[in-house]
């Protein structure tokens, strides 16, 4: 792939980043179910490699993951998430030491999940890809909230993914 951004793991936290994205990205997750890393991996395959990804390669793509999400990043950011607020004794300073190393250790099992997709993505390197379509970007984010969410993810979120394709344009005009 002839690439703006070195590798997806480069691109996802660039794009992230971005004002609005983390909160769009947030909501998909905790509303529809979306798994944030494969919204970006698919973000990345239609914008650096000119393909837009439909349900089918959503689904082989997400197989390669979807394991390691729900046994090791979901539990994880549970567990992160708990520890907010508890329980008892915390939150307290000794319980935020523990919740910042677990949020560590997710981060770090979400970028090596980048790092799988990306060399998933090899796949499509080669293939026939349309870079000339300037919507494939947005249909392959819609077919990736389908995948997740069902079509009502798809229709419910449309505004939300503008985040996501503005940060890309912006993106595309740094040059990064």
């Amino acid at each position: 792939m002839s690439t703006t951004f070195k590798s997806l793991r480069q691109f996802a936290v660039h794009i992230y980043a971005q004002d609005g994205v983390s909160t769009m990205c947030l909501e998909l997750q905790d509303t529809y179910a979306v798994d944030v890393n494969m919204l970006l991996f698919t973000a990345w395959v239609a914008h650096e490699g000119g393909k837009a990804l439909e349900l089918r390669d959503i689904a082989a793509a997400d197989e390669r993951v979807k394991a390691w999400r729900s046994e090791v990043v979901q539990p994880l950011r549970a567990i992160r998430r708990r520890l907010k607020s508890g329980p008892a004794p915390a939150p307290d300073s000794a319980s935020d030491s523990i919740r910042n190393r677990i949020k560590a250790a997710e981060l770090e099992a979400e970028l090596y999940q980048l790092d799988v997709l990306q060399q998933f993505a090899e796949r499509w390197q080669g293939g026939k890809h349309d870079t000339g379509d300037p919507h494939r970007v947005e249909r392959g984010l819609a077919a990736c909230l389908e995948y997740f969410g069902g079509p009502q993810a798809r229709a419910e979120s449309s505004e939300s993914l503008k985040a996501v394709l503005r940060a890309l344009r912006a993106a595309s005009a740094s040059n990064v």
